[in-house]
C-alpha cells in the first residue's frame, strides 16, 4: 500500500530498547566483577500491556526486579544483549528463568545454552518422570521426595524475596539426569511473586494462607493468579505436586495411580499413614495443611530409602 512504512523488526527493538534503557547505580555484582552499568525502567515498561502480560512481572513487579533479571542475563555467558533480553521477554520467557535461576547456584532447571532467532537451546537433562512409571517403588519415591522438596524450595523467599509457582505440573515437565535429580524442565509458565513486596504493602488480606480450592475443578489443576500475587503464602506448589504427580487419580497424564502407584505391602505396614497424607497433600483445605502432610510424606518416604545407593537406583 502506498505511502506505508515496511516494519524493521530489529529497528523496533532497537528503538524500544533505547526508550527502555537507563543508567544503574547500585553496585549489585561488585564483589564477583560482574557490575552491571545499565538496566532497563520498569516505570516506562509498565506502562506498556506487552510487558504487564508476561508470567514473570504479572504480580508485584518492581524496579529491583527487573535490575536482577538484566544483570543475570546480561553476566549470563551466553552475553545476550538487552535487546535479546527485550526479545526474549516478549516472545518466550523460558531462557530468562533459566539464566536468572542458574543451575551452578543449584536451581533444579535445565541450562540455557544461547539462541538463533527464535530458536532456543538448552541442554539435555534425560528422560521424563512419565518414562519411569514402570521403575521401582524405591526409585520413584525417591523422585517423590525431590519433587516434595522442589515444591517446598520454589514457596520460600529466596535472597530476591522471590518466589517461584509453576502453573503446569505434568510429568512431562520434569526430567531425570543420569544420577536420578529431578529438574522442571518447561519454564514458560512461571509465575513470580515478590513476598518481600507483599508484606511490604500490607494490603487487607495479605497475610492469609492462600489454600488453593480447586475452584470446583475436581479432576484438573487450577490456580488464581490473583490470589498468588497477593498472598505471602501459599500451598500452590503442594498442590501441583500432589494434585498434579503423586495423587491416586493425579491430574497428570501418563501417571495411572500416581508416581507412588503399587506401594509394597510391607512399606504400607509400617507407614499405613501413607495414603491419607497423600490425600490430604491433594485435597486438604486446612491452612498449612498440604505442607505439613508434605513435609510428613518425605520423612516417610526418607526412612525407606536409607542406605539405598540413590544415584544408581533403577
Amino acid at each position: 500500500m502506498s505511502g506505508v512504512q515496511p516494519c524493521n523488526p530489529v529497528q523496533g527493538i532497537e528503538k524500544l530498547v533505547s526508550e527502555l534503557k537507563m543508567p544503574k547505580t547500585d553496585l549489585q555484582g561488585l564483589d564477583k566483577g560482574e557490575l552491571s552499568t545499565v538496566t532497563l525502567s520498569w516505570e516506562k515498561m509498565k506502562d506498556k500491556n506487552w510487558f504487564q502480560d508476561t508470567d514473570i512481572f504479572r504480580c508485584t513487579a518492581q524496579q529491583s526486579e527487573v535490575d536482577f533479571l538484566v544483570h543475570s542475563v546480561i553476566h549470563h555467558s551466553s552475553r545476550p544483549t538487552l535487546e535479546n533480553v527485550i526479545s526474549i521477554l516478549l516472545i518466550n520467557q523460558e531462557p530468562l528463568v533459566s539464566m536468572m535461576f542458574k543451575r551452578k547456584d543449584d536451581w533444579p532447571f535445565p541450562e540455557y545454552l544461547g539462541s538463533c532467532g527464535r530458536l532456543a537451546i538448552f541442554e539435555y537433562i534425560g528422560p521424563s518422570i512419565a518414562a519411569h512409571y514402570s521403575s521401582s517403588w524405591p526409585l520413584r519415591a525417591y523422585f517423590a521426595v525431590q519433587l516434595l522438596q522442589l515444591a517446598k524450595r520454589f514457596s520460600k523467599p529466596d535472597k530476591t524475596g522471590l518466589v517461584i509457582y509453576p502453573t503446569d505440573w505434568t510429568a512431562h515437565n520434569f526430567a531425570v539426569d543420569e544420577e536420578n535429580r529431578v529438574y522442571l524442565v518447561d519454564l514458560e509458565g512461571i509465575i513470580l511473586v515478590n513476598q518481600s513486596i507483599i508484606r511490604e504493602k500490607k494490603a487487607p488480606g495479605w497475610d492469609t494462607y492462600y489454600t488453593a480450592d480447586r475452584f470446583g475443578c475436581t479432576n484438573c489443576f487450577s490456580f488464581s493468579t490473583a490470589d498468588l500475587c497477593t498472598h505471602a503464602e501459599s500451598d500452590h506448589n503442594y498442590h501441583g505436586v500432589c494434585g498434579g504427580l503423586l495423587a491416586p487419580q493425579p491430574y497428570s497424564p501418563g501417571l495411572a495411580g500416581g508416581l507412588l502407584h503399587s506401594v509394597p505391602r510391607n512399606i504400607l505396614a509400617r507407614h499405613p499413614l501413607l495414603p491419607r497424607l497423600l490425600d490430604e497433600c491433594w485435597k486438604s483445605s486446612k491452612p498449612g495443611g498440604r505442607e505439613e502432610a508434605a513435609d510428613l510424606i518425605i520423612e516417610i518416604l526418607r526412612s525407606e530409602l536409607v542406605d539405598l545407593d540413590l544415584q544408581n537406583l533403577t
